[in-house]
């Protein structure tokens, strides 16, 4: 993918979390450790795209 889907995914994706979390639908260290993962992820796909596109 593009840089400007994925961290717009990543965004998209942190802003539900942190609905659910002010909503009290899930507490908030497993929001922050879904949101983590979510920002490795997309840092991943990144550095992948990045190497990909050197060859």
């Amino acid at each position: 993918m593009n840089k400007t889907p994925v961290i717009l995914c990543a965004l998209a994706a942190i802003a539900v979390l942190v609905f659910l979390a002010i909503g009290d639908v899930i507490n908030y260290p497993f929001a922050a450790g879904i949101g983590t993962a979510l920002v490795l992820a997309a840092g991943l796909e990144l550095h992948r795209n990045r190497k990909r596109s050197h060859q």
